[in-house]
């Protein structure tokens, strides 16, 4: 899929059927299984966000830039709820360096989180297929020497 970033530039990400699969399992467990304190439960409350890392590569040439998604991890420690969802750093930093040492050819290139809906028309309704403000707010307050993330994707679940 080719996009329009806000740099100007356009973008052309690839997503591996592995990493499809590992994001919808990633949106379907936390819609329908959710932590509550010591317990786990499957409940009617809202299901909360969950988030996680899109590992693979990347170029830029000219006035493109490809994304090649290979691979997601589930981030279990990410703090979310049911409308906002943050990676748990520690872990990132680990994974990052474990990456590094052991997979340098596989870069983490972004984050993902999800969106979760009870029905198509609530979804539809908050264009929950669409970063919302408070996506885009937090992404203008990262810096590049911090963060390594070049791409983000949401994923909505619907009951």
């Amino acid at each position: 899929m080719t996009i329009n970033t806000p740099f100007d530039r356009q973008a052309t990400v690839r997503v591996s059927d592995s990493a499809i699969m590992h994001l919808m399992f990633a949106g379907m467990e936390s819609y329908f299984v959710k932590p509550f304190g010591k317990k786990v439960a499957n409940t009617k409350k809202k299901p909360v966000e969950t988030a996680g890392l899109l590992l693979g590569s990347f170029l830029n040439q000219d006035k493109m830039d490809y994304y090649t998604i290979d691979h997601i991890s589930n981030d279990k420690y990410a703090w979310g709820t049911a409308n906002e969802v943050a990676l748990n750093e520690k872990v990132t930093d680990v994974k990052s360096d474990i990456l590094r040492r052991r997979w340098p050819h596989i870069k983490l290139i972004g984050d993902y989180h999800t969106h979760p809906y009870f029905s198509y028309d609530e979804a539809r309704e908050n264009k929950g297929w669409m970063f919302s403000k408070g996506d885009y707010d937090s992404y203008q307050e990262w810096s590049p020497k911090d963060w390594p993330g070049r791409c983000a994707l949401v994923g909505t679940s619907i009951n």
